[in-house]
């Protein structure tokens, strides 16, 4: 009887040792999946992030395909008579034909007398050139868009800010 009982616990050992091995060897393995769970949820995320970069350069590109200027610059100049400032803003557009006409409105934000409008004088290659005074006082940003006239059909772009105005001064 102590000859099967020591059968039996050295059975019982034996079990108990293959079991301890097998859960070290699960372990092991429940470790590289989280692993490479892991690094699938990463690269899935970096995936998305370039899917987003593409999708915001797309959606970016289909807005400037609908746009009509094409670019658009600005040289300040003081005005000590007016004690303003006047901004000399030039438009280039995409398309255009001989009735196309462009007149620029200017807004100064948190101004109440902070608007304005100009035309602008077309150059001949689809550029257009006109000046904005605007007065110093109140509102630093000012906001600039392009009222564009082709025939019957009319549109505004914005073109942009000038964000700080002081510091198109001339520095003194």
């Amino acid at each position: 009887m102590e000859r099967k009982q020591d059968w039996t616990r050295g059975l019982t050992l034996a079990l108990c040792v293959v079991l301890l091995i097998l859960s070290f060897g699960q372990r092991r393995r429940i470790s590289d999946l989280e692993q490479d769970v892991w690094n699938a949820q990463n690269s899935i995320m970096d995936n998305v992030s370039g899917l987003e970069a593409q999708v915001a350069s797309l959606r970016s590109d289909l807005e400037n395909a609908d746009n009509l200027v094409l670019d658009w610059s600005y040289t300040p100049a003081l005005n000590r008579e007016r004690r303003g400032l006047d901004v000399e803003v030039t438009v280039k557009l995409k398309e255009w034909t001989e009735d196309t006409a462009l007149e620029l409105l200017w807004t100064s934000m948190g101004s109440t007398d902070g608007k304005g409008r100009a035309p602008m004088v077309y150059d001949g290659t689809g550029s257009f050139t006109g000046k904005v005074e605007i007065p110093l006082n109140g509102s630093r940003i000012v906001s600039l868009d392009a009222a564009i006239q082709n025939g019957e059909t009319r549109r505004q772009e914005s073109l942009g800010d000038l964000r700080d105005t002081a510091m198109l001064l001339p520095a003194q």
